[in-house]
């Protein structure tokens, strides 16, 4: 017998493959003016991924501030309603992004940091706790209970891989302790056991710790010590 014909997509499934091509659009633009318009026309559609990716999108790209304060302002403000919908890397990369962008909104970090901690499992990569702990150091919010929540989280994981924080996770993490400061003996020390066979070449195939890296990272020790 003939096939029955596949029934047609509904609303949802035509709005979940808009959400896909737009975040495809925005990771794809090459200036900050490009995101923003996309934003413009499809920011009514949006999900937390795609504000999620908006905002990366413009930190990373380093528009100037009347370019981030003409339109990630907007975003910012929307951002605190999709706030209890974020995954663990969407909460890293909007705080990454906010201190990226120099935007002291103490509201929606507040939020982030009350949603972070729900949500810190296994989830939460290295360069994700790295990153969340960074910004927080950046914008000088001295959050502890949320710095506190990152160490617990970071230290049994450095202790069974060396792997899982990348040597720039390593020296983040321990610049934003050091630069707030938050003194975390345990950490510091799981931090360290992680840190030496990358600097011994102790693990083929290995990143390296970058100069400024490396800098960050003795600094940090020297200061929290």
């Amino acid at each position: 017998p003939p096939a029955e014909p596949s029934p047609p997509a509904g609303p949802d499934a035509a709005l979940r493959h808009l959400r896909v091509r737009v975040n495809q659009d925005i990771l794809r633009s090459s200036c900050a003016h490009e995101v923003l318009a996309l934003c413009s026309r499809w920011c009514g559609q949006f999900d937390a991924i795609n504000l999620s990716t908006a905002l990366h999108r413009l930190a990373k790209l380093r528009a100037g501030p009347a370019v981030h304060r003409g339109g990630a302002s907007t975003l910012l403000a929307m951002a605190s309603g999709f706030v209890p919908e974020l995954g663990a890397q969407s909460l890293a990369n909007i705080a990454w992004s906010v201190a990226t962008m120099s935007f002291p909104d103490v509201p929606l970090m507040d939020a982030l940091s009350s949603q972070a901690i729900r949500r810190l499992t296994a989830q939460f990569t290295g360069q994700a706790l790295a990153n969340l702990a960074w910004s927080f150091a950046i914008l000088t919010l001295r959050d502890r209970p949320l710095m506190e929540s990152i160490a617990a989280q970071s230290r049994p994981t450095l202790s069974e891989s060396h792997t899982y924080f990348a040597p720039q996770a390593l020296s983040n993490s321990a610049w934003a302790f050091a630069v707030l400061p938050l003194h975390n003996a345990p950490l510091l020390h799981a931090i360290a056991s992680a840190s030496i066979p990358t600097l011994g070449g102790a693990l083929p195939g290995s990143s390296e710790f970058a100069f400024q890296e490396l800098a960050n990272l003795v600094w940090s020790f020297a200061t929290l010590e």
